[in-house]
């Protein structure tokens, strides 16, 4: 029995991830007894923001964020978010390959976010959000901080629909993104030697000019948005027993958990 076999006979955990796809497979055997948390929060390998914080209760269904209550989506925010995102944003294609099969010992679906326009599924966090932000929202513009990927999101959405939008990254952030960010239209603002005094800044800015300040996690409309990733997936692949999503911030995990909890509870 390899790793990934005998990951379905342990008991299931909470996973806090992120990633640019999921790979997901179907066996014969499943284990009876499955209790799984919805994973909401910011950078994971990073500090969170002081004023923002998850409630005593694990499972619950809010947090607190800046001192405002935080919903965490629900199924019914996914099939929004999908309507919202579908005329923009093209249906990923879920592939097998017969080599992952076999080094795997299992039947593997591999879902092709690479295929969106930024190559990561963030993209459509980004797109759910700023379709929705308020005319007033919209002038004043959006800013948020990050190493690559969720900037890029928010540059592309933000271009898609006229809105002003900074991205502030960290003075040593990969070229090729602050690139492809700037391609897209948005403002990039190089400030300090990592994640962490990019998000300080960040907010700075926010509060000193009036941005709408786009937080890489503690989003709904993002969260919501990502989990159309899982939507489609368990159209595609109902049956499909372990979902397996990247590790890095948090909203990916938070929208799988979200989508494959109502669709298929006994999914992992």
């Amino acid at each position: 029995m390899n790793p990934f076999q005998s990951a379905l006979l342990r008991p299931p955990i909470t996973p806090l991830v992120y990633g640019n796809g999921l790979l997901s497979h179907q066996t014969d055997r499943w284990p009876e007894s499955a209790h799984r948390r919805v994973a909401a929060g910011g950078e994971a390998q990073h500090e969170r923001p002081s004023a923002c914080r998850a409630l005593p209760n694990p499972c619950s269904r809010s947090l607190l964020c800046y001192g405002e209550p935080l919903q965490i989506p629900t199924v019914r925010d996914v099939l929004l978010a999908r309507r919202q995102i579908a005329p923009h944003l093209p249906r990923t294609p879920v592939h097998r390959y017969p080599a992952l099969d076999a080094l795997l010992g299992a039947r593997v679906y591999v879902k092709h976010e690479n295929y969106l326009p930024v190559g990561a599924f963030k993209v459509r966090g980004g797109v759910n959000l700023v379709s929705q932000l308020s005319a007033e929202e919209r002038a004043r513009g959006v800013i948020t901080a990050s190493t690559g990927n969720h900037g890029q999101s928010v540059a592309f959405a933000a271009q898609r629909f006229g809105v002003p939008a900074r991205i502030v990254v960290p003075e040593r952030a990969n070229p090729g993104k602050v690139a492809a960010m700037t391609g897209m239209g948005a403002e990039v603002i190089h400030h300090g030697p990592d994640f962490d005094a990019a998000r300080r800044h960040c907010e700075q800015l926010a509060r000193e000019h009036g941005y709408r300040y786009i937080h890489s996690g503690d989003e709904p409309l993002l969260i919501a948005g990502v989990a159309t990733e899982t939507l489609e997936l368990l159209e595609d692949e109902p049956g499909i027993e372990l979902i397996i999503v990247p590790l890095r911030g948090g909203s990916g995990a938070a929208g799988a958990c979200i989508a494959a909890r109502a669709i298929n509870p006994a999914s992992r």
